[in-house]
């Protein structure tokens, strides 16, 4: 979460709106709905989810080393020229 929307999100109380934030995504309009006490899950509750998302990451970070190494490989030659108006 950026900064700025995090500040404006935690200043609220429930059911209060923030005036507009801007962030490096654009402009926001934030509405608290509720708010839960901080809370730690049990290991064992997420350990499957928690696997499964460590999988995606692994698998994720070799994609782009080989996206990367294939880029190096590549030879590409542009034939269009850009449209001169």
């Amino acid at each position: 979460m950026v900064k700025p929307f995090e500040e404006a999100a935690f200043a609220l109380m429930p059911d209060e709106v923030s005036d507009i934030v801007q962030t490096r995504f654009g402009y926001h309009l934030i509405k608290v709905i509720e708010k839960q006490p901080e809370s730690t899950i049990a290991f064992e509750d997420i350990k499957d989810k928690l696997g499964h998302y460590l999988k995606q990451q692994k698998v994720q970070e070799q994609v782009n080393l080989c996206i990367e190494e294939l880029k190096g490989k590549a030879k590409v030659e542009r034939f269009l020229t850009e449209d001169p108006k």
